[in-house]
């Protein structure tokens, strides 16, 4: 990436009160928010007022540092926070070809947009591709000696010399293998070029369409080494723009969803999210939703047996998942012996014996939702006493034992011979857990904080210090 300014334009500290023309804040696999937010970051100072939300911060940075710009397209998902947001800050549609509309089709969104933005007077400074900039000085014979290379020390360079002053790059996607299998990965990977079917030919598409190029294997750099190539990258991702850094505080109950969570903040910071993500853990999933409760944390993942709970704790969801396909949507059923008695819902009344997967879970809110439907008044308010009343013997899996001085004994009476295997079982889960922990060992990041990090038996413990150490307490 690169800023190209007019050649009246020789400061960095110059760029102030111009025109800026910017491709756009929609983002695709080359272009994340990373690239399109990094000159702002570095060049203008970060306002951070704790009331408004980070994105409205951006925009009112950038419209009282420029005059005017083109950030042509989206700025939100939210079609009615975008368009409050280009109602308040207009100045930064002002230079657009139509400044009214503010929108993709715009002839100065885009990478394209951005650069006719410069090149036909619109704008001072444009952040722009650098391969986008050669080819566009090219095709439109602009005149190189009107425009210079703003750098990042501060200072500019003349187009027309062309040794451009790169601000950031991105490397291109690279296959990372162990240096015990490199060697094999890189002579499999050769073979791939000449596939024409196969597995081979699902591998190539797996690989996106990117050109293999196979490097040699006498030489092999470390990821990191290889990332250090590209100016900028390994700094992008580290800038915070508000302190105190604002965070979404995640609440996860087990080992393995920690570790996943871990992954997805990895994940998100890489592609320029934010708020950025912090995991906490607590000992049990109640715990999460008393965590929400008390403010301790922002968001869990709840089950659907959970939201009742949930709502009884004054929580409500914000976003859930849904099918579009009813062959994919669950189904709820009552299930008896083959050669069962029983033939409707009424049958079961003061005769059968019931079993449950648990407390408010699915099926016991499909079972309580039906037959207050179908009984209307006769069901009554409380579902645990109405389910009590209706079977004559029951085993709700998991309840507490506060749960069991609560609710009626017929509920959980036919769950006696199972306790022992229940307890065995939970006893398994909670030493396992404690294997999890006990198996780590400990590291210093490269800030110097302890951190731990799962123990591999198969490494040394200098080898896995290392690695990046994650988890940093």
């Amino acid at each position: 990436m690169v800023a190209l300014v007019h050649k009246n334009v020789k400061h960095i500290w110059d760029v102030k009160d111009r025109r800026f023309c910017h491709p756009g804040l929609d983002t695709s696999n080359d272009w994340t928010k990373t690239f399109s937010m990094y000159f702002e970051y570095w060049v203008i100072p970060s306002e951070c007022d704790p009331n408004k939300t980070l994105l409205e911060n951006r925009m009112y940075t950038l419209s009282n540092y420029f005059e005017m710009a083109c950030v042509a397209g989206p700025w939100s998902a939210d079609t009615i926070f975008d368009g409050q947001l280009k109602s308040k800050y207009k100045n930064l549609c002002a230079a657009c070809d139509n400044p009214a509309g503010c929108y993709s089709d715009d002839k100065y969104h885009g990478r394209e947009g951005a650069l006719l933005c410069l090149t036909e007077d619109v704008g001072d400074i444009a952040w722009v591709r650098l391969d986008d900039t050669l080819v566009h000085f090219k095709d439109e014979q602009v005149d190189k000696r009107n425009y210079n290379y703003l750098c990042p020390d501060g200072g500019t360079r003349p187009l027309e010399y062309d040794k451009p002053c790169v601000w950031l790059s991105k490397p291109w996607p690279v296959i990372v293998a162990s240096s015990q299998i490199a060697e094999k990965v890189s002579r499999t990977m050769n073979l791939l070029k000449n596939a024409t079917f196969g597995w081979e030919t699902s591998v190539l598409q797996l690989m996106e369409g990117y050109h293999i190029s196979p490097v040699s294997t006498e030489n092999l750099e470390t990821p990191e080494d290889y990332l250090r190539r590209f100016p900028g990258f390994m700094s992008a991702n580290n800038r915070v723009t508000c302190r105190p850094s604002r965070r979404v505080q995640w609440c996860v109950a087990s080992n393995l969803e920690e570790r996943k969570c871990r992954w997805l903040r990895e994940a998100s910071v890489v592609y320029g999210v934010e708020p950025p993500i912090s995991c906490i853990q607590e000992i049990n999933r109640a715990s999460c939703l008393d965590a929400l409760r008390s403010r301790r944390a922002d968001i869990f993942v709840a089950r659907t047996e959970e939201l009742l709970q949930a709502r009884k704790k004054g929580l409500k969801p914000i976003i859930y998942a849904l099918s579009n396909k009813k062959q994919e949507l669950n189904r709820i059923a009552a299930v008896v012996k083959h050669d069962s008695k029983f033939r409707s819902l009424r049958d079961l009344e003061g005769a059968a014996k019931a079993c449950f997967a648990g407390y408010e879970s699915v099926g016991w809110n499909a079972f309580v939702s039906t037959m207050r439907n179908a009984s209307a008044e006769k069901w009554g308010c409380q579902d645990t006493q109405a389910v009590a009343k209706f079977f004559k013997d029951s085993c709700v899996f998991g309840l507490t034992d506060q749960d069991r001085s609560e609710l009626p004994a017929n509920l959980y009476s036919l769950c006696k011979q199972g306790e022992k295997r229940d307890k065995r079982m939970h006893a398994r889960r909670r030493d396992r857990s404690e294997r999890e922990i006990r198996a780590n060992t400990m590291c210093t990041d490269a800030n110097g904080r302890h951190c731990t990090r799962p123990l591999n038996s198969h490494a040394s413990l200098s080898r896995q210090c290392d690695t990046r150490c994650v988890n940093a307490l």
